[in-house]
């Protein structure tokens, strides 16, 4: 998707500076519109990291989660939270993370999702988490061009 949007605005712009912002892996500025690009290689969008259950108990040890990945939905992943405000598109390569269960195994290294700081119960699959992460993105987002 990056690469077809590039080579369609490069047949129609002809001065392009190229460039790696922060936290990108590609970025490109047609110069004669003043219109930055960037592809950011984001694993899940939303700020996520080891979860491991509390000595005290909690909601999730009490359904027998030990360890696990917690998934802020409503947080944005740092490697990209402030590419709004310096770029006018951004295309994200996020999707393919939601699936992979070399990583998050559903049994030994399940995904947990939390919102505004506390675990959703019951839990929910990652295709649902994904919506939920979709969404907010899309609201940070919104927010950002305000």
């Amino acid at each position: 998707m990056f690469v077809s949007l590039f080579c369609a605005l490069r047949r129609v712009a002809g001065d392009v500076k190229k460039w790696r912002p922060a936290g990108a892996d590609r970025g490109f500025t047609f110069l004669h519109y003043n219109l930055t690009i960037a592809y950011h290689r984001t694993n899940l969008l939303a700020r996520y990291g080891s979860w491991s259950a509390n000595s005290n108990g909690g909601k999730l040890e009490d359904l027998g989660y030990k360890e696990g990945y917690r998934v802020d939905v409503d947080i944005p992943e740092g490697t990209w939270e402030k590419a709004p405000g310096f770029h006018d598109i951004l295309i994200f390569n996020a999707g393919h993370w939601w699936w992979a269960p070399s990583k998050f195994d559903p049994i030994k290294s399940p995904m947990l999702f939390f919102e505004r700081g506390l675990p959703l119960i019951p839990p929910i699959p990652p295709d649902v988490g994904f919506d939920k992460v979709l969404k907010h993105t899309v609201c940070y987002r919104t927010r950002c061009l305000m």
